[in-house]
């Protein structure tokens, strides 16, 4: 079992990477450490996240998402994945 970390970092929101919690709200990373899933075995690779975002209600930037992964329980992030990308809103 594994715990997954989901995050996303823009210049519009600070210097904080925001962490989605178990129910969908963002919860700035320098209040703790909160993983999206707990103890999960897989199987998330057909699931919504966040559902449909209308992208053109935020604000322009870049913005950076970050999926990390770690044995479940383990809190020193010693060993782990970390998946990260980007995509840019310019409207």
């Amino acid at each position: 079992p594994v715990d997954i970390y989901l995050g996303v970092q823009a210049t519009v929101l600070g210097n904080d990477i925001y962490l989605i919690n178990p129910e969908g709200a963002l919860q700035p990373f320098s209040s703790g450490l909160t993983a999206w899933k707990s103890n999960s075995l897989g199987g998330i690779d057909n699931e919504s996240i966040l559902g449909e975002i209308d992208t053109s209600t935020l604000p322009n930037d870049t913005y950076t998402l970050y999926l990390m992964v770690v044995p479940e329980g383990e809190i020193n992030m010693e060993n782990y994945y970390l998946w990260t990308t980007n995509f840019t809103i310019n409207n």
